[in-house]
Formats: C-alpha cells, structure tokens, sequence
C-alpha cells in the first residue's frame, strides 16, 4: 500500500474500506444481521443516555462544566452493560461478523460516548466552560443537538435492517450517510435548533458560552444551527464509523463537501516507524551508544476523535516493536529487548496534547507495592521495583502546523549477556545471539514509554523505607531527552524515552536508561481495530 499520512479522498478511502473489510467475504447471514442490529441498538441507547445526562450537565451547572460532561452517566453505563452481554458467551454477537460490527464492545461505547460530548465541545469550546445559570439558549442547542444525534442514530439503524441485503463494507457506509442526512433530523430538528436560537443574544457576536468554540464566528441564528448542526453530523458519523468498523468519509458526509470539517491530519491504518541511522541509547552514566539500523514500531492508529483529532493507537503483539541486539561497548557486552505485550498511546494529530513523561522510580515499595527492599539498602537485594508514570506537566507542548504529539508505551524484557561465540561486532565479542554457550548477566522487565516531547526520570524515595536506589542510579536529574514532534508531511520524527529498571544481578543491579528513537513514520496497512486490554497504566506501577 503506498505510504502516506494525510487523510485520503474519498475514492481512496473507499478502496481501503473495501479491501479491509468488504471483500472479506460476501454477503451477512441472518444471526450476523441480527448480530448488527444488537449492537446498533444498544450503541443508539448509549449515545441517548449520554446526551441526556450532557444536557442535565448544562441545566444544573455553571461556568466549567467540563468534569460533569467527562462523567459517566448512571443510565450510560447500564446500556454499556448491556453492550458487552451482545458479544458474551449465548449472546448475538459471541461469533461477530466479519465486517460491519467492532469486535470490541468497549471501543464502540466509549466512542459512541465520546461523539456526545465532542458536540457540546465543539458548541462551548474545549473544556466546556461558560455555561450560565437559566440560560435558555445553551440549554436549548444542548438539549436539540443531542436530540438530533439520537434521530440520526436511529436512522442508521433503521437503514441497515430495511437493506435488502449487506453485501460489503460499501452498504454499511450507505446506511452511515444516510443516517446522517435522514429527513427527519435534517428538516425537522435541524430547523428546530435555528428557531430556539431566534432569542439568543448575537448584540456580541457569537451567544454568551459559545464565543471559544467551533462555530464562533457566527452571527445569527440561522448561520450557528447550521453550525451546530454539522458538528452533529460529523459526530455521528464518525462515531458510527468506530461502531460498525466501516470509515465513511466523514468530511463529505457531514456538509456535503470535502473541506476537512470532519477530518483530521492523520488517517487511520496501521502505521510503521523505521529508525535511522542517528537512534541511540544509553544506561547508567555511561555515554550514549548507536542502536544499529533495523529498529521499528508499528502502531494501529484509530480515528481521529474531534474537535481536538486525538488518536487511540495499539503497538501489537507480536511483531509491534523490533530491535536488533546491539552492543554496549562501555560493558563489552549484548543487549536485546524482546516485546513481552502489546502497547497502547495517542497521537494528537493536531499537536496540542500534554505529552511530556515525568517518571520517578523506587527500588523498595512496602506500602504501594508490598515489596520492601530485602536487607539494607545495597545492590543485589531484589530486582522489584515501583515505577510512577506521570503523563503530562500542565503544559501543553503545540507543536504547530502540520505537526503531531506522540506518545505511546511498549512493555519490553531486557537480556544482557557475554556472548561467548566466536566472532566480533562492533567492539564486543561474539556473534549477537544469545544461546546456551553464552553468559546471562542480567535480564528485566521494564516499559518504555516513548513520547515525542520531554522524558525525564528519577530514582526518589516515593514510598518511604531509606531506600530509593540500590545500583548504578543516577538518582537525580538524569537522564532528560527531548523528542522532536511527528511531520505529518514527511512522517519524520523523534521519539524518546526515559526510566528506570531493578536488577539483583551483577554488576547492573537497579539502574538507569535512556532511548532516542528518530525516524519516519509512514503507513503500511489499513486499520486493523486492534485492541490491548493489558496495556501499560500510568500512575504507580509495580514492577516484577
């Protein structure tokens, strides 16, 4: 498939629709209609539950609202409940098609929520704040934007089980358009939203709550329905995208022109970083060392959700990240790190996300963990460790045009031992396998997380013993790498990562690393919908 990053037309997406998914194999069968139509139906009621809760949210609240549209709603998660039981041992979904159902009730929940509560933000603004007391007006866009999201949904519904027949991808994506454009949203609701806004306060502009959001240029009611309207439109269809697996083209569905209203830079697909020649890496105090060429991570990046085209992505297991043993010519030693799981990230393909990794490292950790350190505090008394993982300094890290923020986390097992075969590369003896001839000299878990901002780490006494490192350290200020954002023209980039890892064997013990991982990203494959369940968590990670 040729490489690109940027959103296709809407020929070209077809085509990767097609052979992704519609090509499979022809035609549903009757359990897998009803299997489609189960999952729509419960997709339908969470959406509902969610706006209606979005729309107490505005009633009730006042200036920043944010945290209240974030919440899950009570009603919300009983349909999700509802959901996983679809696709539960005896339920319609337990063999799901092949195409036209995501095989991961979760994702369709919470994109499905998600789509809600991207309305209100791209009415108010990110976060949603300036929501006014008894304010009739934003009550009523919350509460006829969501009702024309539920029509909408329901319209799709109703497509699907008057087809005929599903043949392929192609008549899911129909049914996509034609629930958004259903008669009933757009010339019944829609003119609805224009005559609830006909009291509004435009003496300003923009009415009072709306002025930092998506359709803050508008001047009257006609022009801001019209507005309010498209972010619905784009919503639903990219939430039913994410639910039926079938990527529609949005940006022409949602206004009837290709214009990039509903679309973000990236596409989504399967995507593969390739090093080049400058990738490094590096531990304890040591300088750092050149990783040889062949480094590479692949990552399933789903659709960008808007208004702020932040992408969910899954490195896969195996075969998601791949590095070649190389030597460390400080120890005259081999290192490899071997994927133990697949990983899980963000892109932010707009590059206005919080992306910078703060990680501070604890050798012994009897209260979080239930690990104390065994003995005094000195080498080789354990190789458990906490690992805290901060995302984010409170400062967004803008990368600007055409650029994106990354940030994703690889749990890896990492080998170092004297290879005894004959042979020479670089400057340590052997031949880079590691077999029964060779020595093991140390081998740990650790994670990387990757970021294409600033990734720092420290070994502190986070859970209070005396004891915070017991190896080589270093315990402060070290060591600190700075990535360089994603180009989402050329796919060049720089991803670091910093951290900690705990040893019992000589002469690592506890120690430090560092990796800088430059390169080009391109896409190498349609999206995939790969899920990880066991993804690394941020916060406090106990390490074995």
């Amino acid at each position: 498939m040729e490489s690109r990053l940027f959103a296709v037309p809407a020929i070209a997406a077809g085509l990767i629709l097609l052979t992704a998914s519609g090509m499979a194999r022809a035609q549903l069968t009757d359990a897998e209609r009803k299997c489609s139509d189960a999952v729509n139906k419960r997709s339908r009621n969470i959406g509902n539950q969610e706006q209606k809760k979005n729309r107490a949210c505005v009633k009730d609240g006042i200036g920043d609202i944010d945290s209240c549209i974030d919440i899950e709603g009570d009603k919300t998660a009983t349909q999700q409940a509802k959901l996983v039981e679809v696709f539960g041992s005896g339920g319609k979904c337990e063999t799901p098609p092949p195409f036209g159902v995501n095989p991961d009730p979760q994702s369709i929940a919470d994109s499905t929520s998600r789509a809600t509560r991207n309305v209100l933000r791209g009415a108010f603004g990110d976060p949603v704040d300036g929501i006014i007391p008894d304010d009739n007006c934003q009550q009523k866009v919350a509460k006829r934007t969501g009702k024309k999201f539920d029509t909408e949904m329901k319209a799709f519904r109703k497509c699907t089980k008057d087809l005929a027949a599903i043949n392929n991808a192609a008549d899911i994506e129909s049914c996509i358009a034609s629930g958004v454009a259903d008669t009933k949203a757009q010339t019944v609701v829609q003119p609805k939203i224009a005559s609830d806004m006909a009291s509004c306060d435009f003496s300003g502009g923009a009415p009072p709550g709306f002025e930092d959001g998506a359709c803050s240029g508008c001047t009257d009611a006609a022009t801001c329905a019209s507005c309010f309207g498209h972010i619905v439109d784009c919503q639903v269809c990219q939430a039913l995208s994410v639910q039926t697996g079938v990527f529609a083209d949005c940006d022409l569905i949602d206004d009837l022109a290709n214009n990039s209203s509903c679309i973000c830079p990236l596409f989504p697909g399967h995507y593969t970083l390739t090093q080049n020649s400058s990738a490094s890496y590096k531990i304890f105090t040591f300088s750092p060392f050149p990783v040889p060429a062949g480094t590479t991570l692949v990552q399933d990046v789903g659709i960008g959700s808007l208004p702020g085209c932040v992408h969910n992505t899954v490195v896969p297991s195996p075969g998601g990240f791949a590095v070649p043993p190389f030597c460390v010519p400080a120890l005259g030693l081999f290192t490899k790190l071997t994927q133990t799981g697949c990983g899980a990230g963000k892109i932010d393909s707009n590059g206005g996300s919080d992306f910078t990794v703060v990680e501070r490292n604890d050798t012994s950790s009897p209260v979080v963990c239930g690990t104390p350190h065994a003995g005094p505090c000195t080498p080789g008394a354990d190789d458990a460790w906490l690992n805290v993982v901060q995302l984010g300094d409170a400062a967004s890290d803008v990368c600007g045009d055409g650029a994106a923020n990354v940030f994703v986390s690889v749990p890896v097992k990492t080998t170092i031992w004297a290879d005894n075969s004959p042979g020479m590369v670089g400057t340590c003896p052997g031949n880079a396998v590691f077999d029964g001839t060779d020595m093991l000299v140390s081998e740990f878990d650790q994670i990387l997380d990757f970021t294409t901002d600033t990734a720092k780490s420290t070994w502190s006494d986070v859970d209070p013993d005396s004891c915070s490192v017991a190896g080589a350290g270093p315990s402060s200020g070290e060591p600190i790498l700075v990535g360089s954002c994603l180009n989402t023209a050329n796919g060049d980039v720089r991803l670091v990562a910093a951290g900690g890892f705990g040893s019992s064997m000589i002469p690592t013990y506890d120690g430090s690393f560092s990796f800088s991982l430059p390169g080009t990203m391109t896409q190498t494959g349609p999206f995939a919908n790969d899920t990880c369940p066991g993804a690394p968590p941020l916060g406090n990670r106990c390490m074995p």
